[in-house]
Order: structure tokens, then sequence, then C-alpha cells
């Protein structure tokens, strides 16, 4: 399950949770302009790694800048 959580008016972040895994992997953002946000940081923890959730937490942002008119400033590496 992905979900946005806006943390101020500038920062939030996208958080990926799989059903029985204790964990959420999170990718976070800052509101750069009305029309465009950085992608500033992706982690997820061990017993998450290779699950495939950083892949959707960058996918679900994509969805969302296409869906809700923004651009992305892909800050984190990855």
């Amino acid at each position: 399950t992905i979900t946005k959580e806006e943390t101020d008016a500038r920062h939030g972040r996208y958080v990926a949770r799989i059903a029985g895994i204790d964990a959420e992997a999170e990718l976070t953002f800052t509101r750069r302009t009305p029309d465009r946000i950085s992608a500033d940081h992706t982690g997820a923890p061990e017993t998450l790694r290779g699950s495939g959730a950083a892949a959707a937490l960058v996918d679900a942002m994509v969805a969302d800048a296409r869906k809700s008119g923004f651009r992305i400033v892909p800050l984190c590496s990855y």
C-alpha cells in the first residue's frame, strides 16, 4: 500500500507498507514552487529491500505528478 503524507505546507513523503511486515519505505519530497517538487530521499529498511517498494514509491510519485500537473526535480540518487 502506498500513501502520500503532507507533513507541512512544503514537505511530505510517499510511504510504502507491505501487509505482514512491520516496516515502511519512504520517498521524501519538498515543494519548491506550486508546480515543482523535489524527490529528496528514498529509503527502505533491510526487511523491505528487494521487495520493489522503492520502485513502487517512484512510480507513485510520477503517477501523482502526471495526475496533478507538477514537475519533479530528482535530487535523490535512486
